[in-house]
């Protein structure tokens, strides 16, 4: 039995979070508040869309436009905290849009003949506006100012993996360089 769009709907109503439906009833959209998340607009809100695709099959929660790419100064960082964030997260990626130029936030996942359950869709939900949340001076500074800002809740073993990580795509941007023909 797969998923339906109004059931979704149920779990959000329950939980007393206001969305709307749109689409010819085959996506979900919110606006969801945060604490140090800002949208372009410099506002504290995630714009958010559930949908499901595949019959029901496969859930999607997107925030469509999470960062503007192409007005992002500093791009090479951003795209390497990005990449060590997704790496960091249990759930959530990064994707590029290439016809908006935007970078969504995504979780995604195949439901398959199973029923999302009201606990499963509120936790993708949460989880994906916490973790920006948690990242977002991070990302930010990367893009804004060509600054590493490390998590600063103390949690040195994060700190640790990052930064090897961080030296680690370093050194296989620098291989790639030297591989590349006429260089």
């Amino acid at each position: 039995m797969a998923s339906t769009i109004q059931e979704i709907a149920g779990y959000l109503k329950e939980a007393g979070i206001v969305y709307r439906i749109e689409n010819n009833d085959s996506l979900i959209c919110l606006d969801y508040p945060t604490k140090k998340y800002r949208n372009e607009n410099q506002e504290h809100i995630l714009y958010l869309e559930i949908a499901l695709e595949e019959d029901g099959r496969f859930f999607t929660l997107t925030v469509p436009r999470c960062y503007n790419y192409r007005e992002l100064p500093f791009k090479d960082l951003l795209l390497k905290v990005l990449l060590i964030v997704s790496l960091l997260t249990k759930m959530i990626q990064f994707q590029f849009d290439k016809m908006s130029g935007y970078i969504r936030a995504v979780i995604e996942f195949p439901v398959e003949d199973a029923s999302l359950t009201r606990r499963q869709v509120l936790r993708c939900l949460y989880d994906l506006a916490d973790q920006l949340d948690d990242y977002h001076d991070m990302i930010s500074s990367a893009a804004n100012k060509d600054v590493l800002v490390l998590p600063s809740e103390g949690e040195e073993q994060i700190r640790d993996l990052f930064h090897e990580m961080y030296e680690d795509i370093l050194t296989f941007e620098k291989e790639i360089q030297e591989k590349k023909p006429g260089v």
